[in-house]
């Protein structure tokens, strides 16, 4: 089953990756997780985990919940309430034709390179979800939109 999760997760980043190379823009100049994150207009990064606006891609399935950011190589674990994992099935079910397809996202949130337990240990940090701004599907939006 762990591999199983393994080639999935694999086959994801392979084509997150093929996805995210269409992602526009500079990185921002700041200290810390934000270093290969784009930001919105008006957010400025301060400190490493705070909310700010941003986009990039998700995929949401059985023990997967990950968002890569536009203009990032590092993969997040999502953090987020029912409310928010039901947008996302609704996402799923409208937007991809196979398990484990990226969405395009637009979040209010705070990234934190704080590595959590189970799961969430595996990745580059936390994406802890407050608000979804937009879902749509993958290539529909870029991230320079």
């Amino acid at each position: 089953m762990r591999l199983r999760s393994l080639r999935r997760m694999t086959a994801f980043v392979g084509v997150a990756c093929v996805l995210i190379s269409g992602c526009g823009g500079d990185a921002p100049e700041a200290p810390g997780v934000f270093d290969d994150v784009q930001e919105s207009p008006g957010d400025v990064a301060t400190h490493e985990a705070r909310r700010r606006s941003i986009k990039g891609l998700c995929v949401v399935g059985h023990e997967v919940r990950t968002f890569i950011p536009c203009g990032s190589k590092k993969v997040y674990w999502i953090q987020a309430d029912q409310a928010t994992y039901d947008a996302f099935q609704i996402a799923i079910e409208r937007f991809t034709d196979e398990p484990f397809e990226p969405f395009f996202a637009e979040i209010d949130g705070r990234l934190s390179d704080e590595r959590g337990d189970g799961f969430a240990a595996d990745y580059d940090g936390q994406l802890v979800v407050e608000r979804l701004i937009h879902l749509a599907p993958a290539g529909e939006l870029d991230c320079d939109g």
